[in-house]
């Protein structure tokens, strides 16, 4: 039996303190689910990073604000992301 549990947000902490949420992989919507499948297929480093930027912003709006992020920090962030729910994707 699939049994749902409540999983909890991932958090991004800002240079300035300001706490940032991205929903738990299990929360993501289709559009995210597609960017995901896009990453994992892309060769190309400039839109692999692209597209990690635009999964970051699109829940955690204003920490492009962040004058310490840079852009190579957006696919850590990612993959972060990727790493901590991996493991959890698909758990009954």
């Amino acid at each position: 039996m699939y049994e749902v549990k409540k999983h909890k947000p991932y958090k991004i902490k800002g240079s300035d303190g300001k706490v940032y949420q991205i929903p738990c992989i299990q929360r993501i919507d289709a559009e995210d689910v597609d960017l995901m499948a896009k990453f994992n297929t892309e060769t190309n480093v400039q839109e692999r990073m692209r597209l990690c930027k635009e999964f970051v912003l699109k829940y955690a709006k204003g920490l492009e604000n962040d004058p310490e992020i840079g852009e190579y920090e957006y696919f850590m962030i990612f993959e972060d992301y990727n790493q901590e729910y991996s493991s959890q994707a698909g758990e009954s």
